[in-house]
């Protein structure tokens, strides 16, 4: 059975969610026409909203995972561009720290025609997924392996 909780405080399409010790985060995503990097956290205990540290790089369209209680935003679709993008960063609940990640492996998707792409970025902060076609209204999936600082 569904029940009505506290709404999300912006309105907002194509955002990620994920879990981290018990509360849902909420980052990224669109209001149209504006991309956000806003990263809010809801509390199931007391049914509220509260806003934290913005991801430093706005976009929509993102991946969200959770490692050893860290948040990783990871590919997306900056501003108003139609091309993924290669930004991958942590946040860590504790403390509020916004982090690079250093992944070995990275598989990236376009969800709606089923292209693959993987490359091996052997640590590297700055990757890319060269060679992965995305047309406007495509959803793109990204999955990070590896290493993490």
């Amino acid at each position: 059975m569904w029940s009505a909780l506290a709404p999300l405080p912006d309105d907002r399409e194509l955002l990620a969610a994920a879990v981290v010790n018990g509360r849902l985060y909420a980052v990224g995503g669109r209001n149209f026409p504006v991309t956000v990097g806003t990263l809010e956290v809801y509390d199931p205990v007391t049914d509220t909203w509260s806003t934290k540290a913005s991801m430093p790089t706005a976009r929509g369209s993102v991946a969200a995972g959770v490692i050893n209680d860290k948040l990783y935003a990871v590919g997306g679709l900056p501003g108003t561009s139609t091309l993924a993008t290669n930004i991958n960063e942590a946040f860590t609940p504790i403390g509020g720290t916004v982090s690079g990640v250093r992944p070995s492996r990275v598989t990236c998707r376009n969800l709606t025609t089923g292209q693959t792409v993987q490359i091996s970025p052997k640590g590297n902060p700055s990757w890319n997924c060269n060679g992965l076609v995305v047309n406007p209204g495509d959803r793109v999936g990204i999955a990070v392996q590896g290493p993490v600082d």
